[in-house]
């Protein structure tokens, strides 16, 4: 293969969500993404107006060893898609920002395939690996979950999504929106709810992914080497004290950013834990 089909092939732009008290798992995810690749890669990353500057700010600060390959390209949710993701009700520990993946092709501009990755991932695998499941028959490819929807349809994990917006970017704009339209229904009921707005819109349009490509803590059976390894769950391996079966992966990865022992890891989320679930529980007794 020649040095032109491995460019076309290769995935060299991601996308990712900033939101400022993730800033760890980003940073643990892009230092992944530089550690494993040869080129150029670009990373859009999508914010709001409230973490925008402290995206700066962890750049600038702590990120410098990755920009040698990596460059960001870092924009702000509109105030009127912020005021449309406030109305809604999250539950457990989730989050509007989980929702700002749906506004990525209102917010760039892009004629290439695109990765989207949680920031809850270490990224083992390379580009050229990914680059062969862009789909041209369809507009994304994901991982297919063991669970089936309430339908008994398949239903796949939005933590990773292959985009392709080379063949099908008028196709993926459209079932984007969509799935946007759907979330002030699903949002009365919904856990999931940026995800299953995913799989109800992108209904039969999307390719499955190996397990290898977002492989969970259950997943046992599934080699770390030539993996995504996404750590799923409301605790995370950057949780001082939290027991995630990623902790070790996760410190590999942040000590090529030369971060401060102190900082590495978050001491206080018990407490934020357990201000969430006050706040649950005296809403639900309203």
């Amino acid at each position: 293969m020649n040095e032109a089909d491995l460019n076309k092939n290769s995935i060299n732009r991601f996308t990712l969500v900033y939101q400022k008290n993730y800033w760890r798992g980003f940073a643990c995810t892009v230092s992944s993404i530089s550690k494993r690749s040869d080129s150029i890669i670009k990373i859009d990353v999508i914010t709001d107006s409230h973490s925008y500057s402290h995206f700066e700010k962890i750049k600038n600060k702590y990120l410098s060893p990755v920009l040698k390959n990596i460059s960001f390209e870092c924009k702000s949710l509109s105030k009127n898609d912020m005021n449309f993701l406030q109305k809604f009700s999250f539950k457990t520990h989730f989050h509007p920002s989980v929702c700002y993946r749906l506004f990525y092709m209102d917010l760039f501009e892009c004629n290439e395939p695109v990765c989207y990755l949680d920031t809850d991932i270490v990224f083992k695998t390379n580009t050229l690996d990914i680059g062969q499941f862009v789909s041209e028959d369809f507009p994304i490819s994901a991982r297919c979950e063991t669970k089936k929807d309430v339908t008994g349809k398949p239903y796949f994990n939005a933590g990773v999504i292959i985009m392709n917006c080379r063949e099908k970017k008028e196709e993926l704009f459209t079932l984007l929106t969509e799935a946007k339209r759907l979330l002030p229904v699903l949002s009365k009921s919904s856990i999931y709810l940026d995800q299953d707005a995913l799989n109800i819109a992108f209904e039969n349009r999307w390719k499955e992914l190996p397990i290898r490509l977002n492989r969970t803590p259950s997943d046992n059976g599934v080699a770390l080497d030539r993996c995504i390894a996404h750590a799923t769950g409301s605790r995370k391996p950057w949780m001082l004290g939290a027991g995630h079966a990623y902790n070790t992966l996760y410190e590999r990865e942040i000590e090529q950013l030369k971060l401060p022992v102190y900082i590495r890891y978050d001491v206080i989320w018990p407490l934020k834990a357990l201000k969430r679930r006050v706040n649950s529980l005296m809403r639900s007794n309203r």
